[in-house]
């Protein structure tokens, strides 16, 4: 048997899922790029990090080209596989390609950010595809070769103290004791520190679905749904 392509992994804490997820599994492969073999593993646990993290192995192991991190409330648009692999393949410095998808809130908050510390990035369309620090996991396609280039962990959750990492503050090197954020944009990090670019496709915009089965997306008054120029 070949190599997978694209290794769907899917990292679970074991919750129902809503019954567009499921249906949207069966577009996402029948719809994947000409000529890839797609293939699918699941962790399930409330480790979500320690989840991304076998993930990761697993698709070095299988030898996949890409690994394509699929949260189990995120319903994607049937093409995304292949407006993903289309985009992420435009440059070798390309790591990470992922779509937009939004909090589970009202309003809801696009999980992407241009610089962090600064907050959700607005400043875009549907449609752009433009460079980032982060964005979330859960509809993120990654070059399965980025994790060479990274030291372990890959991924943390922000309860968890990042061993060895530290930062500047004048002269001398202090020992980080907590970092904010997510497992996402800890991993995030990692990846534009070694260089690399994310690109984010504002052409891909999951619906996040919480826990009593509500959709989530872009409100129409938002800027991103807005025509152009406005």
């Amino acid at each position: 048997m070949s190599n997978p392509g694209i290794l769907v992994g899917i990292a679970s804490s074991g919750r129902p899922v809503h019954i567009g997820w499921s249906l949207s599994l069966i577009n996402l492969a029948l719809n994947a790029p000409m000529g890839s073999f797609v293939t699918w593993i699941v962790e399930t646990g409330p480790d979500r990090a320690g989840n991304r993290e076998k993930l990761a192995e697993a698709a070095i192991q299988a030898g996949a080209k890409y690994l394509f991190y699929l949260d189990d409330d995120t319903i994607c648009p049937n093409t995304t596989l292949k407006y993903l692999v289309y985009e992420i393949e435009k440059d070798p410095e390309i790591m990470i390609c992922g779509g937009i998808y939004c909090t589970k809130e009202l309003p809801s908050v696009p999980i992407v950010f241009q610089r962090f510390g600064d907050g959700a990035f607005w400043n875009w369309k549907i449609g752009d595809v433009f460079d980032c620090e982060g964005l979330g996991t859960g509809c993120m396609l990654i070059k399965t070769e980025v994790f060479k280039h990274l030291s372990k962990p890959w991924f943390f959750e922000p309860h968890e103290a990042p061993v060895g990492e530290s930062t500047k503050i004048g002269d001398r090197a202090v020992p980080i004791l907590f970092r904010g954020g997510t497992e996402d944009l800890y991993f995030c990090r990692k990846v534009t520190e070694a260089g690399f670019r994310i690109v984010a496709h504002g052409g891909v915009t999951p619906i996040h679905v919480d826990q009593n089965g509500t959709p989530f997306g872009l409100s129409p008054e938002s800027y991103p749904m807005l025509p152009r120029g406005k």
